[in-house]
Formats: C-alpha cells, structure tokens, sequence
C-alpha cells in the first residue's frame, strides 16, 4: 500500500489536499535561515484559524496498491482505499503581547494587558503551557 493523497478537514469549514503528510515540527525548524520564525513560514500541510476554540481536526489518507510474484514486475491493484484518521481536536488560542509602561491599573478588556486572566468555560482546557496557573475547576490560581 502506497499513501497517495492526505486530505485534512480542520474543523472550521477549511479542507486542504496534499501529497505530504506534513513532518516533524523540528525538522521544519532546522531548514530556515537563522532569526527565521518556523511559524510564520506556511508549509503544505498548515493552517491560520481565524477564530480562537476548540476543534474537530480529521485525516483521511488515499492508498493505492501494488502487488509482484516471484520477485516479477510491480503490478498495479486497480482501485484505491481511503482510510479515516481518529479525529483530534485543535484548542486554538490566541496570544498578543506589547510594551507597557507603569503599572495596570485598568482592568477594562479594552485596556491591552490589563484585562487579567481568561477566564475558562467548564468545558474549557487550558493549554497545557499554562495548566499550572489553573486548579482542578480550571479557576485562574497565578503564578
């Protein structure tokens, strides 16, 4: 069995086709010029989401076939097979950053980097590089 084709529906209503199942995030890294960000560079295989949530991401790959006897000539199977990944899910978050001076004495989400801790769902998860600041009920707990 020979994987063809890789479709990858992300869960948003975007879908996309290749010939790559994408690779290591490591690998990407190491093949940039130096002080190039590996996420901002689009591969075949990436995808922006434009609204931060959780979800469905899913996989199909298309196999096509070949077959030898004997140590003979590869011969093609006619026909393809399409299998489905388990799905995962995609917990899209969105993270700014900026200079301040002085203290935040504005708690207004208006006010960039005043606005506190978000504050989570029950259904919600917090990324897993900031787990630690949230207990059991995912209440904000601090560094």
């Amino acid at each position: 069995a020979i994987p063809t084709t890789y479709h990858f529906d992300y869960g948003d209503g975007t879908t996309a086709t290749t010939h790559t199942p994408g690779g290591d995030y490591s690998d990407h890294a190491a093949s940039l010029p130096p002080g190039e960000n590996p996420m901002d560079i689009p591969t075949p295989t990436s995808h922006i989401y434009s609204q931060t949530g959780v979800y469905t991401v899913s996989l199909e790959v298309t196999f096509t076939g070949e077959y030898r006897i004997n140590h003979g000539p590869w011969t093609p199977i006619p026909g393809v097979a399409t299998v489905e990944a388990t799905p995962g899910q995609a917990d899209i978050w969105r993270r700014r950053h900026a200079l301040v001076s002085g203290p935040c004495t504005n708690t207004t989400p208006e006010a960039f980097g005043c606005n506190g801790p978000v504050t989570l769902t029950e259904d919600d998860q917090p990324p897993r590089i900031w787990a630690h600041l949230y207990d059991e009920h995912n209440n904000y707990i601090g560094p």
